[in-house]
């Protein structure tokens, strides 16, 4: 068995999505991109599993959020997502594998479920204490994302995607000044946002301590 991270999302209401197809085709082609860009460290690639479900595993937690917040930014329905960090067994390569991280995962999206969060993390009993604290800067990730103007969110993720450019880049981009740009960010509380998925970062690569 090796250590891993197993990541399961849950479209939400798929059944009353009306056109599936061209959804399911964008998410499929998202999936593949972000596999692309993250194969160094990914296991398993990201792809859409049973029903409306997509799964991938990475070596370790350290990219687990910044993949799952790109999947949420370039797809254009919501999901529930789970993190689960523990042993993986591949006892014929791909097919059959399990272990603790994909028990975990299951897990954390199910209480994602019941607790209505978008994403939660388990990573084992020693970690309840990371756990915790990650899971709630998780919950203030989504309260602020959700209280944004269609607007908002259109600048902010464009300036996720493109964080070396100029606030002067980024207003010739939406035909405004850098002023407007920088109020926008500011209502948006951008700068504490930035801040927060920094310290989600931090928290994801800090060693894992071995299962109880």
């Amino acid at each position: 068995m090796t250590k891993g991270c197993v990541i399961i999302g849950d479209i939400k209401r798929s059944r009353d999505i009306e056109e599936w197809a061209p959804i399911f085709k964008r998410i499929r082609e998202v999936l593949a991109e972000i596999s692309t860009k993250y194969r160094e460290d990914i296991v398993v690639d990201f792809s859409p599993t049973v029903g409306d479900e997509f799964q991938g595993v990475l070596k370790s937690p350290r990219n687990a959020y910044r993949v799952c917040q790109e999947i949420s930014l370039r797809i254009d329905v919501d999901f529930y997502c789970g993190i689960g960090i523990g042993e993986i067994e591949r006892p014929f390569g791909v097919v059959g594998m399990r272990g603790t991280a994909f028990y975990r995962a299951r897990e954390a999206l199910n209480i994602c479920k019941k607790k209505k969060r978008w994403l939660y993390i388990l990573s084992g009993e020693k970690e309840w204490v990371t756990d915790k604290m990650l899971n709630v800067l998780f919950g203030v990730v989504k309260a602020t994302m959700d209280s944004w103007t269609r607007r908002q969110r259109m600048v902010v993720n464009y300036v996720r995607e493109h964080p070396r450019m100029t606030l002067e880049d980024v207003g010739r981009h939406f035909s405004v000044s850098k002023q407007n740009i920088s109020k926008l960010l500011k209502k948006a509380r951008w700068e504490m946002l930035k801040e927060v998925e920094e310290a989600i970062g931090l928290l994801l690569s800090q060693p894992n301590s071995d299962d109880n």
